[in-house]
């Protein structure tokens, strides 16, 4: 998987595997739906070998069973948290051309899954049963190292729409800030340092890596430009129009190859992050 410490969330291939054809097994038996503000949403098939969950880095992973409340906010499923390691998140930014984000969640695990893994990881440092229970309640914490098994998808919530494919699992990647970053951004970061082909990756070949923007737009003080007119102009010669959304956001998909820029017509100055 790479030179350094990392790998994917899902589709991780088994040591000794071939990752071509590992990869080529997932043909249908993997859906990927995301959009800008929303958490990545992932639906399998029940195989574990298609719905496997991984630690992307060394973090301190916690479990959130369903109706716990953390930070004023609701777990609507058992959640595992993921904190990113602060030591291996510094000595990563030197090989990670991208975001690395400080926390991840996976949403929608299978509990059984997840005791298992705890079970294991517990028993490996010399603690007992009763620690699983704690961290089983929410109440404890556990070091992970990349590449970790660390549970599966579970089937998906009755409100999800109907699928052949019949577990989920949504995946969320947070800065030190609590706001959301682009997956899409991470996961290439993440297959390019674990020289994995994005063609090949079932995930990013769903998601369309290579055809897409997303920009930031804020005025001189930092605050993002809502509901701004945009004009982007494409390498072949087109343009397309719009408006930020409520977070000063552009994302466009499916553009062609080569370099962009955009304007903001009624803006005297404005910054553009990434």
């Amino acid at each position: 998987m790479g030179l350094i410490n990392i790998s994917m969330p899902m589709a991780v291939p088994p040591e000794g595997d071939a990752p071509a054809a590992f990869y080529a097994s997932f043909n249908g038996m993997l859906q990927v739906v995301w959009a800008p503000g929303d958490d990545l949403v992932v639906r399998v098939a029940a195989d574990a070998k298609f719905a496997r969950l991984h630690a992307p880095l060394k973090a301190a992973m916690r479990f959130l069973p369903a109706g716990m409340t953390v930070k004023g906010s609701v777990a609507d499923t058992d959640t595992l948290v993921l904190q990113t390691w602060p030591i291996g998140l510094v000595a990563l930014r030197a090989a990670v051309s991208g975001p690395l984000p400080s926390e991840i969640r996976f949403a929608n695990v299978a509990v059984a899954e997840v005791r298992t893994v705890a079970a294991t990881l517990y028993a490996a440092i010399g603690r007992s049963a009763a620690a699983v229970d704690r961290f089983m309640e929410g109440k404890g914490l556990l070091r992970v190292k990349a590449g970790t098994a660390i549970g599966t998808a579970t089937i998906a919530p009755s409100s999800a729409p109907p699928s052949p494919l019949p577990n989920l699992v949504t995946i969320a990647f947070r800065s030190a800030d609590g706001a959301d970053l682009n997956p899409m951004s991470v996961l290439g970061a993440f297959a390019d340092a674990a020289q994995v082909d994005r063609a090949s990756h079932p995930l990013l070949a769903v998601l369309g890596s290579a055809d897409w923007v997303e920009v930031m737009a804020t005025d001189a003080d930092g605050l993002p430009l809502a509901n701004a007119p945009y004009t982007l102009y494409l390498a072949d010669g087109t343009t397309r129009t719009g408006s930020t959304d409520p977070a000063g956001r552009i994302y466009q998909a499916g553009l062609p190859p080569g370099p962009w820029a955009v304007d903001l017509p009624n803006q005297v100055s404005f910054a553009l992050k990434d």
